[in-house]
């Protein structure tokens, strides 16, 4: 765990024109946000990242009281979960003054923090307190790992296969268009893909490119618009999850890779976040990767323009001589 603190002190310097008010307010204000840059304070209280992300904490005073009112010189900032951040410190806190302190940690939970900045000057106390939530996310699919059923992967997930074979085949790539922010993990170049989703509605996997060699297959047909709560899901009734065919087990599918074991969809009709919908696999007619590769089209042109013209000589070498000479 990496950890440091930094302070940085702004303080306004103004000169009373006029006589102390017969009443005087005392009072400061704390503001404590968090961002991932180390460098800058954010502007929000809450953060949501993969577990052992390094966020930084910013807890910005004020002086918000009249400027004929006191002035602070000793403070001191306490954190439900990080400590005391320091005790009497002093920093010179004028009437519209501000001070900012910030400390960076690595966070392996979710976690919400509440922190308290006392003002101090001869004998006069003055606190402030706020917090912050950060919430730790490992699959960004916006469930909480303390929450989330499955926090390690992205639903969707599937594989491009040989249908031939149960081999994963990778070089393809897959883009998810839909109604809601989309998170993807994995897009299909490696042989599998994975993301994420948060609202209800209608998803699109678009197939961009297939691995070379192959196409989709003809025999394991699409099934259509899923609906986790129906049929191919495997699961009855559906609860958090929709299993639709088999496991990526060390490159290829198992237990079986038969079309009528693995159904697919290419469109998903998803409630929101749940219920997962896991190895809805894309099944490729790769026959072409088998054996011997075959040449690219622009070689089979080339091929075949150069057979056709030598047809054509030998065809008019022959007629020619047949042909009977003429005076």
């Amino acid at each position: 765990m990496c950890m440091h603190v930094w302070l940085w002190l702004v303080t306004i310097l103004l000169v009373p024109s006029m006589a102390v008010a017969d009443v005087v307010t005392e009072t400061i204000q704390l503001e404590k946000t968090v961002g991932t840059d180390s460098g800058a304070c954010a502007a929000a209280d809450f953060l949501s990242v993969p577990s052992g992300t390094e966020v930084t904490y910013c807890y910005t005073v004020t002086h918000t009281g009249p400027i004929t009112s006191t002035i602070y010189s000793t403070h001191t900032l306490t954190d439900s979960e990080l400590g005391i951040l320091f005790s009497n410190m002093p920093i010179t806190l004028v009437p519209g003054g501000m001070a900012v302190i910030s400390q960076t940690v690595a966070v392996s939970a979710t976690v919400m923090n509440l922190a308290t900045w006392t003002a101090m000057t001869n004998g006069e106390v003055v606190t402030d307190t706020d917090m912050a939530l950060v919430e730790v996310d490992d699959d960004g699919d916006g469930l909480p790992n303390e929450t989330d059923p499955d926090p390690d992967v992205l639903n969707p997930t599937g594989c491009f296969y040989n249908e031939l074979t149960g081999e994963i085949v990778a070089g393809g790539l897959i883009e998810v268009s839909g109604p809601s922010p989309i998170v993807t993990g994995a897009n299909g170049s490696s042989g599998c893909y994975q993301f994420s989703v948060v609202n209800a509605g209608t998803y699109t996997i678009n197939i961009l490119q297939l691995p070379e060699g192959c196409i989709l297959s003809a025999v394991c047909a699409d099934s259509g618009t899923l609906t986790p709560a129906s049929p191919p899901c495997q699961e009855s009734p559906v609860t958090t999850t929709c299993t639709l065919g088999s496991e990526n087990v060390g490159g290829t599918l198992a237990p079986s890779f038969a079309c009528a074991d693995n159904p697919y969809a290419l469109s998903l009709n998803l409630p929101g976040i749940v219920p997962d919908v896991l190895n809805n696999n894309i099944p490729l007619n790769c026959s072409v990767r088998q054996g011997v590769p075959v040449p690219s089209l622009s070689r089979w042109g080339l091929f075949a323009t150069g057979l056709v013209l030598v047809l054509i000589g030998l065809y008019a070498m022959q007629r020619s001589r047949k042909q009977p000479l003429r005076v």
